[in-house]
């Protein structure tokens, strides 16, 4: 089972990258209060935080037990897929959020980090109207969130 730590980090990390709305990790961390017989104070932190993105964030990042930063990047990307489906025009943002982590170094466990230099160099001449366009970078980043996220 999923600590809630790492469930919190891949929240927190989807909510950073735009791809998940307050109101949805609110329900998540109201439906784990009432699961729970004590729950942890940030938990309730994170219930009471509502739209206030920086305290979402915090709390769940202050929820106690071990994080597996290999199964909260899936669940990102996971995230990433499932709003990608449901809003399309997120293509350049999740390309970004993706190659941010990259930069960032943030990326762990996975051979990921050349397919998102090529998912960026595509979006960059998908913008220019060059060499390929949005309808396959989508298509590739599709691909790519379907590999690594938490669906497959």
């Amino acid at each position: 089972m999923t600590s809630l730590r790492t469930t919190g980090e891949g929240l927190a990390r989807a909510l950073t990258a735009g791809v998940v709305e307050p109101d949805r990790v609110v329900g998540w961390a109201d439906n784990q209060i009432a699961q729970l017989e004590d729950p942890p104070y940030s938990l309730i932190k994170a219930s009471l935080a509502l739209k206030d993105i920086n305290a979402l964030v915090t709390a769940l990042r202050d929820l106690p037990g071990k994080c597996d930063l290999a199964e909260a990047q899936r669940q990102l990307f996971g995230h990433m897929h499932r709003a990608l489906r449901s809003e399309p025009g997120l293509v350049g943002p999740i390309v970004r959020s993706l190659f941010s982590l990259v930069i960032e170094q943030e990326l762990v466990g996975t051979d990921a980090e050349g397919q998102i230099y090529a998912l960026d160099h595509d979006w960059d001449h998908a913008l220019e109207g060059t060499f390929c366009d949005v309808g396959s970078v989508r298509a590739d980043l599709e691909v790519f969130l379907a590999t690594y996220g938490d669906e497959h």
